[in-house]
């Protein structure tokens, strides 16, 4: 019998044949290392599993990772089929990446990984990127996919577009590693040359992205960000920034669909008779949920789904400062957003309120505006207030001659519009009335160092005078002024002043109070 194999020895080209002599004169199973004192780690194991089987050479290697021992031995290959010398360096490599602390199996699965990525970016198409761009991420809660799902509505509009709309066929099915800029001028310069540069909102939603210019500039915009956002292997230029940088695109014009609040033009009076026909519907109770909705989006320039999707709970009538509250599941730039709770807006809320409680619909996550469905009334009513929308426009453009490039197509969004134009006639300043809109463009700088109540405490008196303005040009009765509105104390200089100048010009203190009262 021969002698025993050392633990430790300085492995050679002649050590194999002597382990395997070794193992060959011992009966039974055998397994034993043989550890190199030339490279630590780096080993030879000699093993034989059953008494009549052949005995194997493999080497080993061993160390710590993660700062512990590591209980795992990997192998590096067999003998004679990998020389000492290929096994050694594959050895040292195996180590150093244990000391960064991935193991050969972390290693083999990044590798596994990496290869698996390759294969589905070889076989994914761009429509199967566009499918995945608009699908909600797996780790969220159902709620929470359900807010981002109403967050993101428009990416499931882009992809639509470009899995079934007929012009779009070939850059849906193209592969994503042969997609380039040629490609993408292929599918969107024929929609490019024959979109109209405006179009109505029907007519853009029905032909699909060649329906308006906006629309296909939108789509294109979501296709780059979609590019930027996948984390499959792909060429390294993005084929649809190249578009845009290469394609000489006309100036698409801003929507005028805001109502026209003042003068006497065709328009304005147009903007009167929606406005009242707007009202009236608030006496109806088929129309009456949705004529609210309407209206309160017209007094806060809320978006038509944010406001859609108010609860009990987000509307605080008896705190200090008492407003309204956008919750962040359900705003579109996924921050909370609030509104103060003026008269007027008081009064429609407290009127909806004292129903809700007939009909047992004011508990706290009871919607504001419940379906009109009796069956769904603990569910709130859809966005869109089509029919609604559809009677106030002809009631504001009712002869055929409006029918022509005259006649404006109303939509809720157009009521945002026309809030901005509002406020920025009370204030003069795009940056004021960006905050308060919540456009993210202001919010991203300013609202940084400006608390929330002091934020609230400043637009309630441009709400009000919105309010005011609103109420004055549909010759509606003037509201008391709630409590919530802060009143500034006025120095005792500047009325010594008003005053002062008032006698000057021959008049008195009632006169120059009845004029004062009057353009408040």
């Amino acid at each position: 019998m021969q002698a025993m194999l050392p633990r430790k020895t300085a492995l050679r080209a002649d050590t194999m044949e002597f382990a395997r002599a070794w193992a060959d004169s011992q009966p039974g199973i055998v397994d034993h290392t043989i550890w190199d004192l030339a490279t630590p780690g780096f080993g030879l194991r000699v093993r034989r599993r059953d008494p009549g089987a052949p005995v194997r050479l493999m080497w080993v290697a061993r160390a710590r990772a993660r700062g512990k021992l590591d209980s795992g031995r990997y192998g590096l290959g067999e003998h004679p089929a990998v020389g000492i010398a290929a096994a050694r360096a594959e050895c040292l490599r195996v180590l150093a990446a244990l000391r960064n602390g991935q193991t050969p199996a972390e290693a083999r699965a990044a590798l596994r990984k990496q290869s698996e990525e390759a294969k589905a970016a070889s076989e994914s198409t761009w429509g199967w990127v566009m499918d995945a761009y608009q699908t909600a991420p797996r780790n969220l809660l159902p709620e929470e996919q359900v807010a981002w799902q109403r967050r993101y509505r428009d990416r499931a509009l882009a992809a639509k577009w470009v899995c079934k709309h007929p012009p779009l066929a070939n850059l849906a099915s193209t592969p994503l590693l042969k997609l380039d800029v040629g490609v993408v001028q292929a599918a969107f310069d024929p929609l490019l040359k024959r979109a109209p540069i405006s179009a109505t909102p029907d007519k853009a939603r029905q032909q699909g992205p060649g329906g308006s210019l906006s629309s296909l500039l939108k789509l294109a915009r979501h296709c780059r960000h979609a590019w930027n956002a996948c984390k499959l292997p792909r060429p390294a230029v993005n084929p649809f920034a190249a578009w845009f940088a290469a394609t000489e695109l006309p100036a698409v014009p801003p929507r005028q669909g805001a109502l026209t609040m003042s003068g006497s033009t065709a328009a304005a009076e147009a903007s009167r008779r929606w406005l009242g026909a707007l009202l009236s519907a608030r006496e109806c109770p088929a129309t009456r949920t949705h004529a609210d909705h309407l209206l309160l989006c017209l007094l806060w320039g809320s978006r038509e789904r944010e406001t859609a999707l108010l609860t009990w709970a987000d509307v605080l009538f008896d705190d200090d400062h008492p407003h309204i509250v956008f919750r962040a599941s359900t705003t579109k730039t996924g921050r909370a957003a609030l509104r103060p709770l003026l008269p007027w807006a008081r009064e429609i809320l407290v009127a909806r309120l004292k129903i809700a409680k007939k009909d047992r619909a004011a508990r706290p996550n009871d919607p504001v505006f419940w379906s009109p469905v009796p069956t769904l009334r603990h569910r709130p009513i859809s966005a869109h207030a089509s029919a609604l929308l559809r009677d106030l426009d002809a009631a504001a453009w009712p002869s055929r001659s409006f029918r022509g490039s005259a006649r404006k197509r109303i939509t809720a969004h157009d009521l945002r519009r026309t809030v901005a134009a509002g406020l920025y006639s009370q204030t003069l300043n795009l940056e004021s009335v960006a905050m308060a809109l919540g456009h993210a463009s202001a919010e991203s700088v300013t609202t940084g160092y400006i608390a929330v109540i002091a934020r609230l405490q400043a637009f309630a008196p441009i709400y009000a005078a919105w309010e005011r303005q609103l109420r004055r040009y549909l010759e509606l009765p003037s509201l008391k002024t709630a409590s919530a509105t802060p009143t500034q104390p006025v120095p005792s200089q500047m009325v010594d002043g008003l005053v002062a100048i008032a006698a000057a010009q021959g008049l008195t203190v009632a006169d120059l109070l009845a004029a004062l009262n009057q353009r408040a």
